[in-house]
């Protein structure tokens, strides 16, 4: 197959010519002829129903092999590809992150708060019985007039209760 070859220059749009070469390396890079190029127009203004491209036909679910195409900031915007498993290994590879924390959702639910455990290294959620006084919890469940704060070991967090 012949390489894709620009015949014409548009030195006063310089953004179009860049587009313009990025999008004919892509072809090359990718062994798409003018013939194939030509049949996905053809297509593609099948499908929208006009004299332009207006659509792009859509499929559900994409396979693993299929391809997406988009412009690269680090690469000048020129134009490049993704696999669907390699977007797909992507995200999973960031899920269940919190920066660069992972975070346990064992215990997710309602009321929780989510705090660094240094022990797992992980985020975890806890109760959310109240504030904290320093680093320890307060379980605010039996607060009331006359009662002061006690620190229960065996709970490691500090409750209410009535001293005399």
């Amino acid at each position: 197959m012949s390489k894709i070859k620009r015949q014409f220059k548009y030195p006063e749009i310089p953004k179009f010519e860049r587009e313009l070469d990025s999008i004919i390396k892509f072809l090359n890079d990718n062994s798409i002829s003018i013939t194939t190029l030509q049949e996905i127009v053809k297509k593609l203004q099948q499908q929208g129903g006009g004299g332009g491209i207006t659509i792009v036909g859509s499929k559900n679910p994409p396979v693993n092999a299929d391809k997406f195409i988009f412009q690269d900031s680090s690469q000048s915007f020129n134009y490049v590809t993704i696999t669907w498993q390699q977007l797909k290994t992507l995200i999973d590879e960031n899920k269940g992150l919190v920066g660069t924390k992972e975070v346990d959702e064992t215990n997710i639910g309602n009321n929780k708060t989510l705090v660094y455990n240094s022990t797992s290294q992980k985020l975890e959620y806890i109760t959310n019985n109240g504030g904290l006084v320093g680093t320890k919890e307060v379980d605010e469940t039996n607060i009331g007039n006359n009662k002061i704060l006690v620190f229960n070991s065996s709970l490691d967090k500090l409750l209410y209760e009535i001293k005399l």
